[in-house]
């Protein structure tokens, strides 16, 4: 019994001293509140740092990485690159100006703040960084020589010596694109690298690729490297208007031209009625030339035809565009100019072509009129001696029957003088010496 009085006893002292040592931390911890809670500045900016406390303090001091620990009050003078900041220390304020920041200056940046009535300093901690601009940034594309449409494409950004980190951005031809992966730091070589994925296409082609950091150390507020890709792909296929070539002029040497698109340079190759035809190659009637690239990066296939004749116009010219990543064929059609301005014709001759074939066309549509109804307004009198005012007309058939009749009649009045005068002689009478 008397043992295990002892053994409470002897514990009391254990028991108090947590107790005291608790209440000491307790009372070691009494922090002040800091405004900003962290610096990140240029070199040479003015920045205004704060710690306060709810009850008034007597005196307030800072302590700043490589330098001593100036005491500041609006009472005192300022110092040379610092003077005190705040409302006041009956306020609970201690705070301090700094006119121009400087690397000397970059770390933790304590305020300590004495409330003069024997108690240890209440504290807070500023950190303070200044910012460094990273490195011009370094771009890699795996296998940039050897980029193909249809596959992916891994990029990476690194860049160094950026305080604090960079935000990294990707762009394409001026579209932005997401990294697939986040950045990952290096802490040994203090290097960021970002890492980008993207499936490629025949479009991306002569496209840059750019890496751009963002960072308030730069004097523009950024920098960027860029790389332009050089995406290989087979010719391309061409819409079907594309493949038809009109206004070509007959009787004329013509060019039949295509546009390809296609990386690299594609060999061309022209079939004709079953014959082929290889770039370089000329003839009487044809001559092919090897593939040139334009302005805006497309190949120009032509193939000149000499002397352009109407049957040059019905065949169909196949072209086969090939390079080391495929190959395509295209089936080119070709019309003949019909306009009338391609004849030399002026607007004149035009216009008085016009007014003849319409007056021509009037004039047979008079006559089929006046055939049909037999009525022909243009007739003249020697056709009706009977009737001179009569305004009918008279057919074909009706005229030769009506000549037929007064042939008869002056035939049958022959006879009938014949017969008069043959029987006057016959009396011995002659009626012609008649006298009345």
């Amino acid at each position: 019994m008397v043992k295990q009085r002892r053994t409470i006893l002897d514990t009391i002292p254990m028991v108090a001293a947590i107790f005291v040592a608790i209440i000491s931390i307790v009372h070691c911890q009494r922090i002040a509140s800091t405004t900003p809670q962290k610096v990140t500045g240029q070199e040479g900016e003015k920045v205004d740092l704060l710690c306060t406390f709810g009850k008034p303090i007597d005196r307030c001091s800072f302590e700043f990485p490589n330098e001593d620990r100036p005491k500041l009050s609006p009472s005192f003078p300022a110092r040379p690159n610092y003077k005190y900041f705040g409302t006041g220390l009956e306020n609970g304020q201690c705070g301090v100006t700094i006119e121009k920041l400087n690397r000397e200056l970059e770390g933790n940046v304590t305020c300590r703040l004495d409330l003069g009535d024997g108690s240890d300093d209440i504290i807070g901690i500023i950190p303070i960084e200044i910012a460094r601009p990273p490195k011009q940034p370094i771009l890699f594309v795996q296998n940039d020589r050897k980029l193909e449409a249809g596959q992916e494409m891994e990029a990476e950004c690194e860049y160094r010596d950026g305080h604090p980190h960079a935000q990294v951005s990707w762009f394409l031809g001026g579209e932005r694109i997401i990294p697939k992966n986040q950045e990952f730091y290096n802490n040994e070589k203090d290097t960021v690298i970002s890492v980008v994925s993207h499936r490629l296409s025949a479009d991306d082609n002569l496209k840059s690729l750019v890496c751009r950091l963002d960072h308030q150390a730069f004097d523009n507020g950024y920098t960027n490297t860029s790389m332009q890709l050089n995406v290989n792909y087979q010719p391309m296929a061409l819409s079907r208007d594309e493949l038809y070539i009109s206004g070509l002029e007959i009787g004329r040497t013509v060019d039949i031209v295509l546009r390809l698109r296609s990386n690299p340079k594609p060999r061309l190759q022209w079939t004709i009625e079953g014959n082929s035809y290889d770039e370089g190659r000329q003839t009487n009637k044809y001559q092919v030339y090897a593939a040139e690239q334009d302005e805006e990066g497309r190949w120009i296939a032509k193939l000149t035809v000499i002397d352009l004749s109407l049957e040059d116009t019905l065949r169909t010219y196949m072209l086969r565009a090939s390079n080391e990543f495929g190959a395509n064929d295209y089936s080119v059609r070709i019309g003949g100019s019909q306009e009338l301005d391609d004849s030399g014709l002026g607007i004149v001759p035009i216009i008085g072509i016009t007014v003849i074939s319409i007056f021509v066309l009037l004039v047979v549509a008079l006559l089929v009129v006046a055939r049909v109804t037999k009525r022909w307004c243009f007739a003249g009198d020697s056709m009706h001696p009977n009737s001179p005012d009569s305004e009918a007309q008279i057919a074909p058939e009706e005229d030769k029957t009506h000549e037929h009749y007064e042939q008869h009649d002056s035939k049958v009045t022959d006879d009938e003088s014949g017969d008069t005068e043959h029987k006057a002689n016959g009396n011995g009478k002659s009626n012609g010496n008649t006298s009345v």
